[in-house]
C-alpha cells in the first residue's frame, strides 16, 4: 500500500512539473520528423498488458503518418488517452488507437466502449483536477491531470485535441498534429 501510494504521489509530481514546465514555455519540444505510427505501436505495446488485466481487447490500427513534433511528448500524451480508456472501459470491452492522416493534419484517434463522460460534465474536462461523477462513483484512480497534459502538449505541437462522449457507450478523443512536409522540411500549413 505504501509503495502504490508513494507510486501515485511520484506520478501527480510528474504531472504538475510537466504542465507548469509547458505554462512557462519552458518544456523543449522536438521538432522533428516522426511517425505517429510508430508512437501508436510503442504506446500499445506498453500498455497491452494492462489491457489484457483489465479484460479489454487493446486494438491498434496503424497507418503511416509523418509529422514534425516530439516523440516523446506524443507518446506521453498517446499513453495519457490510452490508459484513461483502460481505465474507464469495463472488461469485455475495447479500446481502439490509430493515427488517420487528412490535407495537412494526422490524427491519432482513441476510442473506447467505456462509461463515458456525463454530457452536464464534459464541458469541464481538460479542466485541471477535473473528475468526473461517474469516475468519482465508481472509485477510478486518477488526479484529473491526463487531458489538460494532453491538452497542453496538443497546443505545444500546433495541434488540437477533441472528444466525443456519450455516458454508458464510450468516448473518442482525436489529438491532431501537422503533418510534415517533405518539400519544405517543415509543417504542412
Amino acid at each position: 500500500m505504501v509503495q502504490r501510494n508513494a507510486d501515485r504521489l511520484r506520478g501527480l509530481i510528474e504531472d504538475l512539473l510537466i504542465l507548469s514546465r509547458i505554462e512557462a514555455q519552458n518544456l523543449d519540444i522536438a521538432h522533428e520528423r516522426l511517425d505517429l505510427g510508430e508512437v501508436v505501436r510503442n504506446v500499445t505495446e506498453s500498455l497491452q498488458p494492462a489491457a489484457v488485466r483489465a479484460g479489454l481487447a487493446l486494438v491498434e490500427q496503424v497507418e503511416p503518418a509523418e509529422v514534425i513534433g516530439d516523440a516523446l511528448q506524443l507518446e506521453r500524451a498517446v499513453t495519457n488517452l490510452v490508459s484513461n480508456a483502460i481505465k474507464f472501459t469495463l472488461g469485455g470491452g475495447s479500446v481502439t488507437v490509430g493515427p488517420t492522416v487528412d490535407e495537412h493534419v494526422a490524427t491519432i484517434t482513441v476510442a473506447d466502449t467505456g462509461i463515458g463522460i456525463p454530457e452536464a460534465e464534459q464541458e469541464h474536462l481538460g479542466t485541471r483536477f477535473f473528475r468526473s461523477s461517474t469516475a468519482q462513483h465508481r472509485s477510478i484512480p486518477g488526479t484529473g491531470l491526463g487531458v489538460n497534459i494532453v491538452q497542453a502538449i496538443a497546443d505545444a505541437h500546433g495541434g488540437g485535441l477533441d472528444f466525443d462522449s456519450v455516458e454508458g457507450e464510450g468516448t473518442t478523443f482525436r489529438l491532431a498534429v501537422p503533418l510534415w512536409s517533405a518539400g519544405a522540411g517543415s509543417p504542412t500549413t
